[in-house]
């Protein structure tokens, strides 16, 4: 009933089976106060009745990759029955040993925590400053207009791990020796390695100067070539748990 300066609130209450998954409806209400007296153009709302949970995915990284570089953690996001019903998506930046989390402020603290990304179908967010020879673990979460909330993070799609890697490799050549004088070198060795990905591939150049020219030795045509750059091919890989490797130079 409204009250004595003719304001009120009404509600009438619907059982839930009445309304369908993805349904949209038209409430219409008229007020007709003690006089008789009936309003004229019936007020109207439209709303759109959603049960479904949305779906967040990642498209970068992938699963257990090692990355030294990754401008943006991405992904995208779906909600049935139809498009445009997302709110946000959220993502939990979790950091292996430690159990910190990202923070909005930008800060990594103990409790778990969310940040809002950037997108909704499609998203990303600006990979924060991360910790050489650490593992994080991301998860991704989308949120409807109606307030479902997506509560299931499967790997690999919604939820992933990755290492972080910011060391560059180390290589040395070990035959021959520094300042060695030789009168034979059928090949040429070295060692390399890198924590925590491990070395994956050396490349070699060998140059020599002669004449006021420098040369490089050039694999594709088993000759010396004057270069002003070097000619860099690779080397083979002879013991991959300590990573030493091999190139052989046919002709001096």
């Amino acid at each position: 009933d409204p009250d004595d300066d003719g304001s009120g609130t009404w509600s009438y209450v619907v059982p839930s089976t009445a309304w369908a998954n993805g349904g949209t409806y038209t409430i219409q209400s008229l007020a007709r106060d003690r006089a008789g007296n009936m309003q004229g153009t019936a007020g109207q709302s439209d709303f759109t009745f959603d049960v479904n949970t949305p779906t967040a995915t990642f498209t970068a990284p992938a699963d257990g990759e090692i990355r030294s570089s990754l401008p943006f953690i991405s992904g995208l996001a779906s909600d049935d029955p139809a498009a445009g019903r997302l709110d946000r998506v959220e993502l939990q930046i979790r950091r292996d040993p430690g159990d910190q989390y990202y923070s909005p402020a930008g800060s990594w603290i103990i409790p778990s925590t969310w940040v809002v990304v950037t997108g909704t179908d499609t998203w990303s967010f600006i990979t924060p400053s991360l910790a050489h020879d650490t593992t994080y673990v991301i998860a991704a979460r989308a949120v409807d207009k109606a307030g479902n909330a997506q509560t299931a993070y499967a790997v690999p799609t919604s939820s992933r791990s990755f290492r972080w890697d910011a060391l560059a490799p180390i290589t040395a050549v070990t035959n021959p020796s520094a300042s060695a004088i030789r009168n034979s070198q059928a090949a040429i060795d070295g060692s390399a390695g890198d924590d925590p990905a491990g070395t994956g591939l050396v490349d070699v150049a060998v140059r020599y100067a002669v004449g006021g020219s420098t040369r490089y030795w050039n694999t594709g045509t088993s000759l010396w070539a004057v270069s002003g750059a070097p000619l860099w091919f690779g080397a083979s890989i002879t013991d991959p748990s300590s990573t030493t490797w091999t190139v052989g130079i046919p002709s001096w």
